[in-house]
């Protein structure tokens, strides 16, 4: 399967270790493309549903469902990349 930089896949990521973020969830791409297609790894950043007066902190950032086509407004997890 090929992945593409900025795209929305879903992802398991159990299992978690300390603080991260577990379960099937989505994940978006932020490798380059030409590395996706080199390597049988990416980096991605994982998604979180926004819930109803969740502040977004300077190390995340919103993700309208217009922008990403996911049924709800997200949050992407920078920090745990």
């Amino acid at each position: 399967m090929s992945f593409k930089r900025w795209n929305i896949y879903r992802a398991n990521l159990d299992p978690v270790v300390g603080s991260e973020q577990g379960k099937s969830r989505p994940v978006i791409v932020i490798s380059d493309d030409h590395i996706n297609d080199l390597l049988n790894v990416v980096n991605v950043l994982p998604l979180t549903t926004r819930k109803d007066g969740r502040n977004i902190y300077p190390n995340e950032a919103l993700l309208e469902v217009a922008d990403g086509g996911l049924p709800n407004d997200s949050v992407v997890l920078c920090y745990q990349i």
